[in-house]
């Protein structure tokens, strides 16, 4: 299983973003991905990107995902395709639909999401906090739609997102997950509810789960740690719970 540090950065500087790579590459994780929303405050997804496989040796670099309407696809292939070169192989194209020469990720909701991957994307990125048993679901759903394409399963690779609350003990996870749920103005029954299907727990809780996911057939997970840019979660977790289901760049394997 490969790990990449998903980053929600609006609000965020640059040297905050530098440092959260930084320490991600320095701690082992497999790649790290910004999203893409001109609206919001913070830097802009393919600029930053750029500064930052200049910083960086090793970590897969990921936008998760690129809004189509934004940029020309001419546009959108030639920088991929540039910036693939420069980092030496290694950016995923993350799109909300199409594909690229680079390899391709495609992310959305819907059944034209699933045969646009099938037919394109190298890796599927399908909602958020997805249960294992939709997983499962999916599975023979888009073995069927590969098949139609001409394609093997395991020509696609699954990759799962979610949100991380890893606690050192049931205290410390409760005090977590209070601490989420007042952020948002929720109730904490209304939070665990919410995070029934995240990796929220003590580290063999999470590390269960991610269990689970990698025998549906994930190979990819995208962490949304809720501290960042603090440190803490980024660390804990790299610890606590990759050492056991890690898959990833130490072992010689490439991006897809």
């Amino acid at each position: 299983m490969r790990f990449v540090v998903r980053i929600h950065q609006q609000g965020w500087t640059y040297p905050e973003l530098e440092t959260v790579w930084r320490e991600s590459e320095r701690l082992g994780y497999d790649g790290a991905s910004l999203y893409d929303v001109l609206g919001d405050s913070g830097p802009e997804c393919w600029t930053a990107l750029t500064a930052l496989t200049a910083v960086t040796q090793k970590l897969v670099v990921v936008p998760l995902v690129l809004a189509n309407p934004y940029r020309h696809p001419a546009v959108v292939g030639k920088m991929a395709a540039t910036l693939d070169a420069l980092s030496r192989g290694r950016v995923i194209l993350g799109l909300g639909a199409g594909g690229s020469a680079t390899d391709a990720l495609i992310g959305g909701h819907g059944p034209h999401l699933l045969r646009a991957a099938a037919r394109h994307a190298d890796l599927c990125n399908v909602g958020f906090d997805l249960p294992v048993d939709s997983w499962r679901s999916l599975g023979p759903v888009l073995a069927g739609y590969l098949g139609e394409a001409g394609r093997s399963r395991e020509s696609l690779g699954f990759t799962h997102n979610a949100t991380v609350l890893l606690g050192a003990d049931e205290a410390d996870v409760a005090r977590q997950v209070s601490a989420w749920a007042g952020r948002r103005g929720l109730t904490e029954e209304a939070a665990r509810g919410r995070l029934g299907h995240s990796l929220t727990g003590t580290p063999g809780q999470v590390s269960e789960r991610l269990r689970a996911l990698a025998a549906a057939g994930v190979g990819w997970v995208f962490l949304l740690f809720d501290d960042l840019p603090r440190l803490a979660g980024l660390r804990s977790f790299a610890e606590a719970v990759m050492p056991a289901l890690h898959s990833g760049r130490d072992e010689g394997t490439e991006p897809p």
